[in-house]
C-alpha cells in the first residue's frame, strides 16, 4: 500500500504588527535614584498642599460642619499645609542644584529647557501633533523627555517656585521685622495681600490642572511608543527599541 502525501495547509498568519512595535526592546538607565525620589516628593507634597490649602480658602471641614466646636483642627490644617509648603521649597532647591550640577544630560539644563535650537521648537510641535493624534506614524524616539512633555515641566517648576514665594510673602505677615521674610515682602507691600494671596490660590489651582495632563502624557506615551515610562520613576529608565535612533542623544 502506497503512502499518500496529506498536504497541509499552512496556519493564517497572524496580522503584521507595525514594524516600530516589532523587535528587541533594551533597558536604558535614565533618572538617578535623586530625580526619582525628588519625584516622588513633589507628588506627595502637592497633594498635602493642594488639599490643605483648600479647606485654607474654602474652610468646607471647619465652618461647614454641625459641630459647634472643632477644637484645634484648623490650627492642624495650616501647620501641615506651613510644614508641606517649606519641605516643598527644600525639595526644589534640590532640583535646581541638580539642574546645575548633573552629569546625567537628561537631568540637567540641557535636557529640562525645551527650547535650545531650531530643531528643538520642530520636535515640540511635532510632539503636540502626536499627542492629539494627528500622526499616524512611528513619530521620533527620545531617551529623556520629549519637547512637550519638558516644557510642561519647566511650566510646573515656574508655578511650584510662584506658589513657594507668594507663600512666604504671605508667611511673613505674621512677623514683618523678621529679618528672613523681609526678603519676601515687596509683592505684599507693591500690591497688597489680597492680591498676593490670589496669585497663590491661581498656582495651586495650575498645578491641580497640571495633573490629569501630566498623566495623561505618561499614558499616552507608554501606550503608543511602549517606552516604560509609567516604571521609569520606579526602575530609572525605559525600554528602547533596539536600533532606534533616539532624537535626544
Amino acid at each position: 500500500m502506497s503512502e499518500r502525501e496529506i498536504a497541509i495547509d499552512p496556519a493564517p498568519e497572524a496580522p503584521a504588527k507595525a514594524a516600530w512595535r516589532s523587535g528587541l526592546y533594551v533597558f536604558a538607565p535614565v533618572w538617578s535614584p535623586l530625580l526619582r525620589v525628588l519625584h516622588w516628593s513633589w507628588a506627595l507634597l502637592i497633594t498635602a498642599l493642594v488639599v490643605t490649602g483648600l479647606e485654607i480658602e474654602t474652610m468646607a471641614l471647619t465652618v461647614e460642619t454641625s459641630r459647634i466646636d472643632t477644637g484645634f483642627f484648623f490650627g492642624y490644617v495650616r501647620l501641615v499645609h506651613y510644614v508641606c509648603g517649606w519641605l516643598l521649597a527644600a525639595v526644589i532647591l534640590m532640583r535646581l542644584a541638580d539642574v546645575l550640577l548633573s552629569r546625567n544630560r537628561h537631568e540637567s539644563w540641557r535636557g529640562l529647557f525645551p527650547f535650545l535650537s531650531l530643531r528643538d521648537v520642530r520636535n515640540f510641535f511635532e510632539s503636540i501633533a502626536d499627542y492629539l493624534l494627528l500622526r499616524t506614524d512611528e513619530g521620533k524616539t527620545y531617551l529623556g523627555h520629549d519637547p512637550l512633555a519638558r516644557a510642561s515641566f519647566v511650566g510646573a517648576y515656574l508655578v511650584m517656585i510662584l506658589a513657594i514665594l507668594s507663600g512666604l510673602s504671605l508667611y511673613g505677615l505674621y512677623d514683618p521685622r523678621n529679618w528672613f521674610f523681609s526678603w519676601f515682602e515687596a509683592p505684599v507691600h507693591a500690591f497688597g495681600p489680597t492680591t498676593v494671596r490670589l496669585v497663590h490660590v491661581a498656582a495651586m489651582w495650575l498645578l491641580i490642572l497640571f495633573v490629569p495632563a501630566h498623566i495623561y502624557l505618561v499614558v499616552r506615551a507608554d501606550g503608543w511608543a511602549r517606552a516604560g515610562s509609567l516604571s521609569a520613576m520606579l526602575s530609572g529608565g525605559r525600554w528602547i527599541r533596539q536600533g532606534a535612533r533616539l532624537e535626544d542623544e
